[in-house]
């Protein structure tokens, strides 16, 4: 029997489906060509977890590339 609850493998279990949103932004030319920013938002809309689990209310991702 492990001491702490949420350490057990076993009640990791459940799904989850997330609704996201992306937008992409590149620069083809100027002073900034070749550079792309992006940016994505999700938000759970259906959870069905097993076990004691820490929830999601919402992600979000922001990443920039540049080309040399």
């Amino acid at each position: 029997m492990l001491s702490n609850i949420t350490a057990d493998p076993d009640l990791r279990a459940g799904t989850q489906v997330d609704l996201g949103l992306g937008l992409n932004f590149y620069a083809p030319e100027g002073a900034l060509q070749g550079a792309r920013l992006a940016a994505e938002f999700n938000l759970p809309v259906y959870r069905n977890l097993s076990g004691p689990q820490l929830e999601t209310d919402f992600s979000a991702t922001v990443g920039i590339q540049a080309v040399f």
